[in-house]
């Protein structure tokens, strides 16, 4: 016996499931790769975060510090300003004047805490020059003494001499000998 089918097998199209398969996986991809992406981006907002925080904190020990440092300048400038004004600057000068050979002048005169007295005067001879840097090295207060400028003022005397003499006084022993 022969059996014959009339019935149609249908075919089912599988196109159309492929395609909303092939969809899906694609939209799980993007939706993978997205949330990926959006967790690198937390972690570099996060790790940004943190460095400025940092930074900030860095940026304001470096204005404490500043602040530091000006406040400690200015403290150095005043305590510089007291002992200018507490040493007996008048009597040094005094005392100095006293070492000049006499008939010798002073132009001018400078003392200050850090490096000491200036002092501008005219001489004679270069003699007077070597007596007064002697006199000068003797006295016990006197640290260095320093000849730095020597000018001939030959329209005025030929025997006259501008001499700039710097001198290093330890304070502290001026101060003992005074007392």
């Amino acid at each position: 016996m022969i059996e014959i089918n009339f019935i149609e097998i249908k075919k089912v199209n599988m196109v159309p499931y492929f395609l909303l398969f092939l969809f899906l996986l694609l939209t799980a991809s993007m939706s993978a790769i997205l949330y990926w992406q959006y967790q690198n981006a937390e972690e570099v907002l996060e790790s940004n975060q943190l460095q400025l925080n940092n930074n900030y904190s860095v940026q304001t020990e470096i204005v404490n510090d500043n602040q530091l440092q000006q406040e400690r300048l200015q403290l150095s400038d005043q305590v510089k300003e007291l002992q200018t004004l507490t040493f007996p600057s008048v009597k040094l000068k005094n005392d100095l004047l006293t070492l000049l050979p006499s008939e010798n002048q002073v132009i001018s005169y400078l003392y200050e805490a850090e490096t000491g007295v200036t002092l501008n005067v005219l001489l004679n001879s270069f003699e007077d020059i070597a007596l007064f840097t002697q006199e000068l090295t003797n006295t016990s207060y006197v640290e260095d003494v320093l000849v730095s400028e020597i000018f001939n003022l030959t329209d005025q005397s030929p025997n006259m001499y501008d001499v700039i003499v710097e001198i290093k006084i330890d304070d502290l022993a001026y101060i003992k000998e005074v007392e």
